[in-house]
């Protein structure tokens, strides 16, 4: 295995450091608290389209999870964990796949044609100040149009004048944690540091069925090995005023996680393992005030580079015979937003985006040690328009996208026992398009229904995949899907009884998509293929309370229907039927505490329905007492029942665990 070589950040960070240089709302709110999490419904239309939901991250009330638990607790998302604690996620909103939903961190998708880097369980909710979650229509300023919805992470801003918090936790699995943030504003700057820092030795028990999943007869209690790892995050975020109307701004992260592949059921690894370093950032210039203040635009510069090290020396898992990769990814790209305002009430909002995507694998045993490198360029553009009528109590929003892909491709990778030949520099041109509209027929009612095409375009794991058990297709083509969304929202300030605020939110939709990509899995490999059409219907409903002393509640469920119509109707994988969230807090004067109840309904591991998983219950705790307003205890219980669960093949998760915090602010 060969060393990081850090020199590229540099040359990367000047190049696009200069190529920015050179180019030299209306808004009321119902806010419902949730201890840690503030979930935000729009109550009045904006000339810019608002998330389904917006999660903001207390950092007075801190807690040792990361995104993917946060975003965990939303109504209409599911989370399936690849083993727990430090391990992969995928996410799916409103039956989606996990590669059908944009992600982003600080204006950077991480969803890009790699499929590997950072994921959300590796990025802690200590360096977060907001998670925003589009499950409707999208808009522009993240991209080409996902076909499943958006989420946009946001890092801490900073405050006026200095301040500091650090935070320690220490808990069940030898897992430990700590934080530091720093952050100084004035007039002029803005500036935030932060580093976060997370390790476990993940050891968990879990039930091994000894290789014979129908017979619990000789089911035996198992300690998971070869599952430790640990995950350093530092992090910067500069933004500089030139004048009123001019912005620039900068936002890097770096990412080590390190950690072992534990391997399938009772089929436990021993030294498989894997690395990943990746620096992902943007530069930002913002300009506002143009053409007497009808016109603005944005222009951001984004980059990634990852490095990713999968070695199985011992052939314990994987192909098949021992792998020892140096795979490398970088991904560069240009967003260019401009948006003019007409009388009012129009808005029209033009967008280029090009992204260049490369990859390069490596396995340092085989025979010829460097694969062929593959590479795909994007140039896509985008209108979209915001109309506001009936003294703004109805908005008509559109969008169409046109989606241009260049590949010059290859499946020539070195881990391959007889690495192949297939090559393409195929051309590929879509069109997309959303229709949304808004009504608020009344100060508490909001309506909204949508409409829409998407496509998404294989990402580069599909394709290329040499790590574990996956394997990539590189003859892979496009996925295509008609969506459409209709729901409402009702809130109202009560004030009778023991309630004083109350809130409805409930939503129907619908998803029927070509050429739909998904991992089958065949001779102990998981290989990715169009495995043709799928339908996803379904509802969600959210309830809120806050009662006048104390106590706020609510309860999320949602119901999806996800099948593959191509083969026999069969259910698709990691999609319950049911799934029911419920969250109670509690909180009078320096106490606070929260009880978290998540249902989960029945789901399949397979293509073919043969594996199933039952419905579980899992319920977590937590509370937190301050100290001189500067001091915080916390204390942590998860999965309090010590349910022992399964989110996809041979991958147990943690039991009971807990968890201690302190953290401190100045």
């Amino acid at each position: 295995m060969r060393k990081f070589n850090l020199s590229i950040y540099h040359v990367l960070f000047v190049v696009l450091f200069v190529s920015v240089l050179s180019s030299s709302n209306l808004k009321a709110e119902t806010v419902v608290e949730i201890d840690k999490i503030i979930i935000t419904e729009s109550q009045k239309i904006e000339t810019t389209i608002a998330p389904s939901s917006s999660h903001i991250i207390k950092s007075t009330s801190p807690k040792t999870e990361s995104a993917a638990d946060v975003i965990s607790r939303t109504s209409g998302v599911h989370i399936r964990k690849f083993g727990g604690l430090e391990s992969s996620t995928a996410v799916s909103i409103h039956g989606s796949s996990s590669q059908q939903v944009g992600i982003f961190l600080d204006g950077v998708p991480l969803q890009t044609a790699s499929g590997e880097g950072v994921g959300l369980s590796q990025i802690a909710t200590s360096s977060l100040a907001k998670i925003e979650i589009y499950k409707m229509f999208s808009p522009s300023e993240f991209g080409a149009g996902a076909i499943g919805g958006v989420i946009n992470l946001s890092t801490q801003e900073s405050e006026e004048g200095f301040s500091q918090r650090y935070g320690l936790s220490f808990g069940s699995f030898l897992t430990f944690e700590s934080n530091a943030n720093l952050s100084f504003g004035n007039k002029k700057n803005d500036f935030v540091f932060g580093i976060d820092y997370r390790r476990t030795k993940g050891n968990f028990s879990f039930t091994d069925n000894n290789g014979t999943p129908l017979n619990s007869n000789d089911d035996v209690k198992a300690e998971r090995q070869n599952n430790a790892s640990q995950n350093i995050h530092p992090h910067i975020k500069w933004r500089h005023r030139l004048d009123a109307k001019t912005e620039i701004s900068l936002s890097s992260h770096l990412f080590y996680i390190d950690r072992g592949i534990p391997g399938l059921e009772n089929f436990q690894s021993l030294t498989a393992h894997l690395t990943t370093m990746e620096n992902l950032g943007s530069l930002g210039l913002k300009r506002k005030g143009l053409f007497n203040g009808k016109a603005k635009y944005t222009n951001t510069v984004f980059w990634r580079y990852i490095k990713s090290q999968f070695d199985d020396l011992d052939a314990e898992i994987g192909l098949g015979q021992a792998q020892d990769n140096d795979n490398k990814t970088v991904v560069f790209g240009d967003r260019f937003i401009w948006q003019t305002d007409f009388k009012k009430n129009i808005s029209i909002i033009e967008g280029v985006e090009y992204i260049n995507e490369w990859f390069l694998p490596k396995d340092y045993i085989a025979t010829t040690s460097v694969g062929s490198s593959s590479k795909r360029q994007q140039l896509n553009l985008s209108l979209e328009s915001h109309t506001e009528l009936l003294k703004r109590k109805l908005k008509i929003s559109t969008q169409l996208q046109n989606l241009n892909a260049f590949y010059s491709i290859n499946d020539n990778d070195p881990s391959m026992s007889t690495p192949g030949t297939f090559i393409s520099n195929r051309t590929e041109n879509q069109f997309a398009g959303s229709l949304m509209v808004v009504a608020k027929p009344s100060q508490n009612l909001t309506l909204k229904s949508s409409a829409g095409r998407a496509v998404r375009l294989p990402q580069f794991m599909e394709m290329f995949g040499d790590q574990g058990y996956v394997l990539g297709n590189p003859q892979l083509t496009s996925e295509k899907s008609l969506k459409f969304d209709f729901g409402l929202n009702y809130s109202k300030e009560i004030n009778k009884g023991v309630v004083k605020k109350l809130g409805f939110n409930t939503e129907f939709f619908e998803t029927h998509t070509d050429d739909l990509i998904q991992f089958e899995l065949s001779s102990g490999f998981s290989r990715a293929s169009n495995i043709g059409k799928a339908t996803v219907r379904g509802v969600e409903a959210l309830i809120n309370a806050d009662f006048k002393k104390y106590f706020k509640w609510v309860f999320k469920y949602t119901f999806t229907w996800a099948k593959n119509t191509t083969n026999s109707g069969t259910f698709l994988v990691g999609r319950p039927v049911h799934e029911i969230n419920s969250e109670v807090n509690f909180e009078k004067g320096s106490f606070s505490s929260s009880l978290d109840i998540n249902f989960i309904d029945r789901q399949y591991l397979d293509n073919l329905n043969t594996q199933r998983i039952n419905n579980r219950l899992i319920l977590n705790y937590d509370a937190g007492y301050f100290i001189k307003e500067k001091y915080r205890l916390g204390l942590e219980v998860k999965n309090i029942t010590d349910s022992q669960i399964v989110d996809a093949v041979g991958f147990p998760l943690p039991g009971r665990s807990y968890y201690g915090r302190f953290d401190v602010y100045f």
